[in-house]
């Protein structure tokens, strides 16, 4: 299909504003209001205002995870972006090397490194922004030789490799020491992620420090006398030591105990001699626990004896790090990643964490919310049926929430959103059939609760216990991932599916459950399984799991499960028997991220096959209609490199699927013959999700919180002839009459963290094409015949006299849009206005606040909308639902906000 038949769709942000995992950091020496800060897959953010409000920059490159910023102290307007997270979670994206803006974040260059993957730290010298270093970690499933310190001497026009170990050890960190500039020191990571569920990666020897005595140009490496041999991620910071160069280390040694331990060896070393020898200084295991997620560490430039340890808490020590105090966290534990400290004022710090980044100005003692950053990473999604509708999501390290689709205030702000449980950060959430007071939701490890929103309590119903963090899969026959797999079925409201190594299925809301598969993974309680599996050992010693479920609404008994290790089964018979269906050819550890069961057909149901985990980028969808004995491979107009996570077909236009992949949305209109794209405005992130609820199309970004495509009547509608047409007035979907908003008091100004509600009114779309002459004119007809209002494209906008508050509340014209191509119109639901002299009208909301006279509101009912264009009418009925809310708005008095 042209994409100027969609033209006039646009995403729409919800929420929430509940900040997202941040990984890097940079402000602006001696202005404490500028800082950046960089997340893991929503792009790069900026504050002029301390903290109080974020801009959004760098959303529309082909990538959106950031794993490093710097600026150039000589040129503040250069700056420079890493992409690629290095926190290196199972859920972290990819970058494609690195950027430069020229005007402090306005437009952005790609410089080159593309396939570094993941990028750990950036250095630009401090008297040339030409001059940069770059800390390149590599693939992180997979080999690759572009890894390691890359050197640019002309602003990232040409890169030289400089420190290259091998093609599965990068480097992680870079340290400058800032009284001896040309002196920089580097930290080397081996480390890869497997392609199951492991809380942490696996490392392997390599890790290293080394030393440059020319800026990065050569490197030696470092004797490190006193450090432990098995050494995992380390982190440096080098000092301002008048007395020689001090460097400090945070250390990470071995396989840890535990999610929140250290293994042996792990712990703060210092060294006052450059790096030749190091010492112990602090093994306290608050410090140090899951090295590899945080290891970073940042000194006072102006007291080489004030260092700060960022970890579930952020740590300050002002004795040269035998002693610490928490400055900032939460006994929930926040996980600060990274830390800022102005070298020109040691009281201005900037932190990132899992939940945001953060400001503060008076040497850490108040620091400004996160609750102002739309960067949350979203798992899964569902909703309910209420109107306005609600959805349920799953946030990576903040839980899951419920939030509506429309605020009452006339935006939607953070009084629409609340937190829920039941679900967990990784899981599925949606709320119980008939009863959307009750929650059901899954978790990490097998956890499985249902929670009352009215009672607030949550309940525990895991079919097998819950498996720790860390925990090595058990003959006892059962493993969970990382985001349990639960489905509701759509014929009874007491019945779930859990996925472990079997299915297993609950009929009274999770009081009992019982196995209705055998096993379905490649697990063999007889394989000998000593030490640490390999990819070939991993799936028959127990590492694989059911990773998706689908239930078929159309027949009962149909349950498609998909795992992790390439399997794929369906039941016919309620798990009775069961049907070996994986498409050929997939290879090991594909892993079955999302089955959806088509809504009109039993034998159909479409895969988004994940190979990622394998260092395979390719975009792999099957899609069957006869139960799986035959597949098509489906991919066709996704390009390499985008992975896809879900595939969900339109329950209104039969072979109308969309497709959420690693950097955006795809639709197709043949039943996944071609896809293309349906970005538009949405920024770049990943789709982890995807749903069609009340015409409307909702997706998951994991970075950049929840997005709806309002009314998608023209994807459901068009065809190839439309774009042909003269003329094409598309069937406007029904229209609830809501009100433009009904809460008293003041309105909420820009400060405040929002996000737009929907069109308030009856949403018309149609298609105009190049030999159009004339003005266009829009009218809407009662059922018994009689001129409601009519619209032109020829009308002027009415002179509004001055206004006593500023642009940003004021609603534009409503003038008939009659545009080569996709136009959309909102009627508002009112009649023809009277005759007075124009004002601004009430309720404000911002960018909505009404023009009047307004018209007397048109009661629900049927309606009938006329388009003439060039003296030719083209007709479209339309229904008017009454206000869910049970009042009738009446016509708001004049005057100001």
């Amino acid at each position: 299909m042209p994409p100027s038949l969609f033209a006039s769709l646009h995403w729409r942000f919800i929420g929430p504003y509940r900040g997202g995992r941040t990984d890097a950091v940079a402000g602006v020496p001696g202005k404490p209001a500028v800082a950046y800060i960089g997340t893991v897959d929503g792009g790069v953010f900026k504050t002029i205002d301390a903290g109080t409000t974020w801009q959004l920059l760098f959303q529309h490159e082909p990538v959106s995870s950031i794993g490093a910023i710097a600026i150039a102290r000589s040129n503040p307007n250069i700056i420079y972006v890493g992409s690629g997270e290095n926190t290196i979670r199972t859920d972290a994206t990819y970058g494609d090397g690195v950027y430069r803006s020229h005007d402090a974040g306005k437009t952005w260059q790609h410089v080159g490194l593309d396939d570094a993957r993941h990028i750990g730290r950036i250095l630009v010298s401090p008297a040339d922004p030409n001059d940069v270093l770059v800390a390149a970690l590599g693939h992180a499933w997979g080999t690759n030789v572009q890894r390691g310190v890359f050197l640019s001497t002309d602003g990232g026009q040409h890169w030289k490799k400089t420190l290259y170990v091998n093609d599965h050890t990068g480097a992680i960190d870079l340290a400058r020491d800032p009284a001896r500039p040309q002196s920089v020191y580097a930290s080397t990571w081996n480390m890869n992620r497997p392609p199951w569920f492991q809380y942490a990666p696996l490392h392997c020897p390599g890790a290293a420090l080394y030393h440059s005595g020319d800026g990065g140009k050569t490197w030696q490496k470092l004797a490190m006398h006193g450090l432990p041999p098995d050494m995992g991620r380390v982190g440096i910071a080098a000092a301002d030591a008048k007395s020689g160069a001090r460097i400090y280390a945070i250390v990470s040694t071995g396989t840890p105990a535990g999610a929140n331990s250290g293994g042996a060896g792990s712990g703060l070393y210092r060294s006052d001699d450059g790096g030749t020898s190091w010492a112990l200084v602090n093994s306290t295991p608050r410090l140090l626990g899951r090295g590899w997620y945080f290891g970073r560490i940042a000194v006072d430039p102006g007291n080489p004896d004030v260092l700060y340890i960022p970890n579930t808490t952020l740590y300050r020590s002002t004795d040269g790090g035998k002693h610490f105090t928490a400055l900032k966290g939460s006994p929930d534990g926040d996980d600060l990643q990274r830390l800022w400290v102005d070298p020109k004022d040691p009281d201005h710090l900037v932190a990132t964490a899992d939940q945001g980044g953060s400001v503060s100005l008076d040497d850490g003692a108040t620091w400004s919310g996160w609750f102002n950053q739309p960067s949350a990473q979203i798992y899964h999604i569902s909703t309910d049926d209420a109107v306005p509708f609600n959805v349920y999501a799953t946030q990576q390290d903040s839980g899951a929430l419920m939030i509506h689709s429309r605020g009452r205030s006339g935006i939607i702000t953070n009084h629409d959103w609340r937190p829920v449980a039941g679900g967990g950060e990784s899981g599925y959430i949606f709320p119980k059939k008939g009863d959307p007071n009750i929650i059901y939701g899954s978790s990490a490890g097998g956890m499985v609760a249902t929670y009352d929103l009215k009672t607030e309590v949550t309940t525990p119903i895991p079919p097998q216990p819950p498996v720790p963090f860390g925990a090595k899969p058990t003959a006892a026959g059962y493993s969970a991932p990382w985001n349990t797999a639960l489905a509701p079925s759509p014929f009874n409201a007491d019945t779930l599916f859990a996925g472990t190594r079997k299915v297993f299925e609950t009929t009274d809301a999770g009081k009992h459950w019982h196995a209705i598969s055998p096993v379905l993974t490649g697990w063999n309680p007889n394989a000998h399984c000593p030490g640490m599996p390999t990819r070939k050992s991993a799936a028959e010693c127990g590492y694989s799991v059911v990773y998706a479920l689908a239930v078929s609404p159309v027949q009962p008994g149909i349950i498609w499960a998909g795992t992790d290790d390439g399997r794929l089964w369906v039941t016919r018979d309620d798990g009775k028997h069961w049907s070996k269906v994986a498409p050929p050819g997939l290879g090991p550890w594909s892993r079955m991220d999302t089955i959806a069961a088509d809504p009109r057909q039993a034998g159909t149901a479409y895969v988004a096959v994940d190979r990622h985990e394998v260092d395979d980028l390719k975009p792999y969808i099957y899609i069957t209609h006869d139960f799986g004995q035959h597949w098509r491979r489906a991919a066709s107009g996704i390009p390499d490199g985008d992975y896809v996570h879900v595939v969900r077909p339109d329950p209104a236009r039969r072979g109308l699927l969309y497709a959420g992949t690693e950097q955006g949305v795809f639709v197709s209109f043949n039943d996944g013959h071609a896809w293309q794209s349906l970005q538009l405005n949405l920024p770049t992130s990943s789709i982890r999700d995807l749903r069609v609820h009340a015409g409307d199309l909702i997706v998951a970004t994991h970075g950049r919180g929840i997005w709806i495509l309002d009314d998608i009547a023209p994807l459901r509608q068009a065809d190839a002839a439309t774009a042909q047409s003269a003329v094409h007035l598309y069937r406007p979907q029904p229209a609830v009459e809501f009100s433009l908003g009904i809460y008293p008091g003041e309105a909420r100004p820009p400060e405040v963290a929002h996000a737009a509600n929907p069109p308030t009114g009856a949403i018309i779309d149609y298609w105009l094409g190049q030999d159009m002459h004339g003005p266009v004119t829009l009218a809407i007809y009662d059922a018994s015949g009689e001129l409601v209002r009519r619209y032109s494209s020829a009308a002027q906008p009415v002179t509004m006299p001055p206004a006593n508050f500023p642009k940003y509340y004021r609603a534009p014209p409503a003038i008939l849009p009659a545009q080569t191509g996709a136009n959309r119109f909102v009627w508002n639901f009112r009649g023809t206005p009277p005759s007075g002299p124009a004002h601004w009208a009430s309720p404000a909301v911002l960018c909505r606040t009404p023009r009047g006279p307004l018209g007397p509101w048109m009661p629900p009912g049927r309606y009938r909308v006329v388009l003439t264009v060039d003296g030719k009418q083209y007709n479209q009925p339309l229904t008017v639902r009454p206000n869910p809310y049970g009042w009738h708005p009446v016509v708001p008095h004049p005057g100001a906000c």
